[in-house]
């Protein structure tokens, strides 16, 4: 990712009024969508929309859930051909405003989870939405883009494969004669 700031941030108060009540509805705007395709390194982000919905948590976090749908442009790693593709995604994740506090506490002693997921930080801006929506759009770009109908040709002037004789052939010659 060339720059480390996609620029597509929402941030939210969820303590405000409606914030957890109402689904949160997110599209990037043109500016934003030219952005992510930069911080991307993919030819186009044509449309980007999700719908977060919010849950305040027992401990003082916010849980948020999304669902999103984007229409991108990729480069096909076979033809070289850019095409549009529509990429779909879901994403769960906790806001906490005690994560700073929380890794300060760790000790030598304290057993960390590897495979949980650590709590995004909940700063005096509020939660940024955007952020974390830009980062499951990442996740959810195929590794090799494949154009449909693109398949690998052969190689021109390629000889077809050699017949080899059985390596285990040498070995029949070997065989002692029943006694």
């Amino acid at each position: 990712m060339a720059d480390p700031d996609h620029k597509f941030h929402r941030w939210i108060n969820p303590l405000g009024r409606n914030a957890s009540s109402a689904p949160q509805v997110i599209e990037a705007t043109a500016e934003e969508r030219a952005s992510l395709a930069a911080w991307l390194e993919i030819p186009a982000v044509n449309a980007l929309k999700a719908i977060v919905s919010l849950a305040r948590e027992a401990a003082g976090g916010v849980a948020a859930k999304a669902s999103f749908e984007a229409s991108v442009g990729l480069v096909c790693g076979i033809s070289l051909e850019t095409f549009t593709d529509e990429v779909k995604g879901t994403g769960e994740v906790l806001f906490s405003r005690d994560s700073d506090r929380e890794i300060a506490r760790l000790d030598s002693d304290t057993e960390i989870d590897l495979e949980a997921d650590e709590p995004r930080p909940w700063t005096s801006h509020g939660i940024d939405l955007g952020a974390w929506i830009a980062e499951e759009l990442s996740l959810a770009l195929p590794d090799f883009p494949r154009k449909p109908g693109a398949a690998p040709e052969a190689e021109a002037g390629a000889a077809a494969p050699v017949e080899r004789e059985n390596p285990f052939a040498v070995l029949k010659g070997l065989k002692k004669p029943p006694a």
